[in-house]
């Protein structure tokens, strides 16, 4: 009986540390995907950093589509501009539609 006991001890002894390496398999998994997850985490949030640094070393760095440039020449011509009194157009169309607009609708302000 003593043989017995002893050959289950052993084989007891021998499940239960299978079972306690399973166990500690599993926790270093779960360490290694975690830190695996951190990793990737932290090099996505530097990649976004990096194009933001590099979207405002394109703006700082006079990369800009298009840069005005002025001569003197531009301020010396004199500039037209059209005669207010000429007015563009609208003021004979109306008249001539007698006071109503295009469409038909009398858009004259008026207090009565």
């Amino acid at each position: 009986m003593e043989g017995e006991t002893k050959k289950r001890r052993v084989c007891d002894d021998e499940v239960e540390d299978e079972k306690v390496e399973k166990f500690f398999g599993l926790i270093k998994g779960f360490r290694d995907a975690r830190e695996r997850l951190r990793l990737e985490v932290i090099e996505e949030a530097n990649m976004v950093q990096s194009r933001k640094k590099n979207k405002m070393k394109g703006i700082q760095g006079g990369r800009a589509a298009w840069v005005p440039s002025f001569k003197w020449e531009d301020f010396t011509e004199k500039i037209e501009f059209g005669d207010s009194s000429k007015g563009n157009g609208t003021k004979s169309t109306t008249k001539k539609n007698g006071g109503e607009g295009d469409g038909g609708l009398d858009l004259k302000l008026s207090l009565n």
